[in-house]
């Protein structure tokens, strides 16, 4: 799960750990889990290897209104089987404004997230606005995680700074 390599070791005992948000990170960690267990046809469902993405027949009005870049304050309500990893459920519940792209192809993905005013992509937003160092934000939104993976990583990172998760 970690690399042990002495270069890795050097970065992890030498880099400065910000004040992890473990409220936002409990809270997106447990609803990943629960998106493992739940097998509905809609809603916002865990992906770990998309950032985030959505399905619609028709083209929200946004999109019409502002072209294939458009900006929405929440998921359209005609989107369905919407899927993001856990950087992108930190961006969608949490950033003022979504940049979406329109796909042409019924398909919709976020391109960023507007936040008080500065644009971001959605692993900057995620990693700033949980707390994370770079290279826990690494490890964390790597695509090839698996939940318990997820859960063991943030239990660590929570360890690190001495926070029972």
């Amino acid at each position: 799960m970690t690399c042990n390599c002495d270069y890795c070791a050097s970065v992890r005992e030498n880099e400065e750990l910000p004040e992890l948000n473990v409220d936002e990170l409990r809270e997106v960690v447990t609803w990943a889990r629960k998106s493992t267990e739940v097998k509905e046809a809609f809603g916002l469902k865990w992906s770990q290897n998309t950032w985030a993405n959505a399905y619609s027949k028709e083209a929200p009005q946004e999109a019409k209104d502002q072209g294939s870049y458009f900006r929405t304050r929440t998921i359209p309500e005609n989107f369905c089987n919407t899927a993001c990893c856990i950087a992108g459920n930190v961006a969608l519940r949490n950033a003022d404004e979504i940049i979406w792209e329109d796909e042409g192809d019924g398909s919709f993905a976020v391109e960023g997230v507007v936040y008080e005013g500065t644009t971001y992509g959605i692993s900057e937003f995620a990693q700033e606005y949980l707390g994370l160092s770079p290279s826990e934000s690494g490890q964390l939104f790597q695509g090839s995680n698996k939940i318990d993976q997820v859960e063991a990583l943030a239990a660590m990172f929570c360890e690190r700074r001495g926070i029972t998760f």
